[in-house]
């Protein structure tokens, strides 16, 4: 059992390894023992291609809105909205990474944007390229 486990720790090691955000900061989830944020990003990452208001993320975590962005703030060195928006922007280019079943509307619907120009606009902002020219990039690899 063991050479077997060796033989396949191998074999992991030889698969491609996929960069999945390299323009994301790191979400900075890792070690959140705080129990309030811990229900805030639990419901965000469940909910983040959902209309998401600060009036609900406040509630959840039994703040004024207010006092839910300093809290935040102060805990993930982001803004909530910022945090949701690289959360779906990771999304989008995992779904462009795909066989390219998938348009660019379809991508922007399904990650949480209400509008494709919104979707642009901001991917461009996180990752530094249009979708399409990311796309183009991911043809070329």
């Amino acid at each position: 059992r063991f050479l077997l486990f060796l033989e396949l720790m191998r074999e992991v090691c030889k698969c491609k390894k996929e960069n999945l955000g390299v323009f994301i900061k790191g979400l900075g989830v890792k070690n959140i023992v705080d129990f309030r944020m811990r229900r805030v990003l639990d419901y965000t990452h469940v909910n983040f291609n959902k209309e998401i208001t600060l009036d609900m993320v406040a509630d959840i975590a039994c703040l004024s809105p207010g006092a839910f962005c300093k809290y935040f703030k102060n805990r993930m060195s982001r803004t909530f909205f910022s945090y949701l928006i690289e959360l779906r922007i990771m999304h989008a280019c995992k779904l462009l990474r795909q066989d390219g079943s998938y348009s660019i509307a379809n991508v922007s619907n399904l990650s949480g944007f209400k509008s494709i120009t919104n979707f642009n606009r901001m991917f461009k902002n996180y990752v530094g390229i249009t979708p399409s020219n990311y796309i183009r990039q991911l043809d070329f690899e």
